[in-house]
Formats: structure tokens, C-alpha cells, sequence
């Protein structure tokens, strides 16, 4: 059964990605490595670190020694900046049904679903890279046999 909170998948790729790269302290990382490690696609991870990478977010250094790094202190980059970077703004939560029907001005559901919107948006936007990496256990990463953001794909690498 899916979760109710949904995101695409360029904004997986792109908050896994960095929250690695925040654990690696600076290290250059390899591409090739990290889509391994999570099961990504290597031409989707490629084009969602180019976004990244626009947004001054993760900074890649060409050659036989490069790789991909964040590009500022992961203490100072949150998950919103990321989300945000990748999907556009996160938008106010509203009515379930189309606005011409319910404009969500007095719509109970509507209010509820900006209620959690704006709790999760909040969340993000003081959760740090450099917080929640510091709380993760990277030891069992490597060792996913289906592909955390497609499941049905299995293992890429």
C-alpha cells in the first residue's frame, strides 16, 4: 500500500543523493557509485544533479580523480531547498476536488490538507542535510536489492 505523502522521483533521487553526500564530508563521489549504492537510474541521477548543480546545491569536478560533492556546508542546505529545487515551490495543501467545484475558502478538507502540508513543509525546511545524515545508519545501503524509488525495476548499476 503506498504512503499518502508522495513525491516524484527526481525528488528522491535528488534528497537521497545529497544526504549522501552529505555523510561523505567533502569527498568527491562518484556517480556511478552512488546510483549503484540506491539503485537509480543513471541517466535520471544524472539529470537531477545538473538541476542540483545549477542551484549551486552540488558541484562536480571532472576527470579520473572526480566526482560530485555538495557544493556548500550540509549544515546549511535543508531538505525543503532541495525539494523545492527540484519540484518548484511547495504549493499550500487545498480541497481534494477541481477549484471549480470547492475553492477550498471554507472547505474543512481543504484546511486540513494546508494544515499538513504546512507541517511538512516546516519539517523540511529545519530538517538539515547535515542533521539527518549525521542520524542515519549508511551500513545497510549497499545491500538493497530492489530499487528504493522503483521497486519493480530491481537493482541498476
Amino acid at each position: 500500500m503506498p504512503g499518502l505523502i508522495q513525491i516524484s522521483e527526481a525528488a528522491s533521487i535528488g534528497l537521497h543523493a545529497c544526504l549522501w553526500l552529505a555523510a561523505q564530508k567533502g569527498r568527491l563521489c562518484r556517480g556511478a557509485e552512488i546510483c549503484r549504492r540506491f539503485g537509480f537510474s543513471a541517466a535520471h541521477f544524472a539529470k537531477v544533479m545538473q538541476a542540483l548543480a545549477r542551484a549551486g546545491l552540488v558541484e562536480s569536478v571532472r576527470g579520473p580523480r572526480g566526482g560530485t560533492r555538495l557544493a556548500r556546508d550540509p549544515g546549511a542546505i535543508t531538505l525543503l531547498e532541495v525539494y523545492e529545487n527540484l519540484n518548484g515551490p511547495a504549493a499550500p495543501g487545498r480541497c481534494l476536488l477541481a477549484p471549480r467545484f470547492c475553492a477550498a475558502r471554507c472547505c474543512p478538507l481543504g484546511r486540513e490538507l494546508d494544515r499538513a502540508n504546512r507541517g511538512l513543509r516546516d519539517t523540511l525546511a529545519k530538517t538539515t542535510l547535515l542533521s539527518l545524515s549525521a542520524a542515519t545508519d549508511w551500513s545497510g545501503i549497499a545491500k538493497h536489492k530492489k530499487n528504493p524509488v522503483n521497486p519493480e525495476r530491481g537493482e541498476e548499476g
